[in-house]
């Protein structure tokens, strides 16, 4: 079971993160915490999922600008490596959304009621 953080505030942002980061920052842990779900691991694992994110919007731009496949001097057709890792970042992506309570099934399995306003889905 996670620690419950006794802080007199929410986890702040890293100070690296850009105006609209900071703002998705906020808005996740006013979920999170709304659904009594802010803990010790909490601003680490935002942070992670927050780069991993970042990553994945990288390699989507990559893939969308070159294809997911490229063709040797041969001929030979074959799959780019960033697709392997855009859906390995994929699946750590997903990993973190459940282990944070983003998901309703996290949610469901962690057996928490909401205790401020909802999060708007989207």
């Amino acid at each position: 079971m996670p620690h419950v953080l006794n802080l007199p505030a929410l986890p702040r942002p890293p100070a690296d993160f850009s105006p609209s980061e900071h703002a998705e920052w906020w808005e996740i842990i006013a979920a999170l915490d709304g659904y009594g779900l802010v803990f010790e691991e909490t601003p680490a694992l935002l942070e992670q999922r927050f780069r991993v994110w970042a990553e994945m919007l990288r390699l989507d731009r990559f893939l969308n600008e070159h294809g997911l496949v490229s063709t040797s001097k041969s001929g030979l057709i074959r799959e780019r490596s960033e697709w392997k890792q855009y859906a390995k970042f994929s699946d750590e992506f997903l990993l973190l959304s459940r282990r944070l309570g983003l998901t309703p099934a996290s949610r469901q399995r962690l057996k928490v009621k909401h205790k401020g306003r909802r999060p708007e889905n989207r």
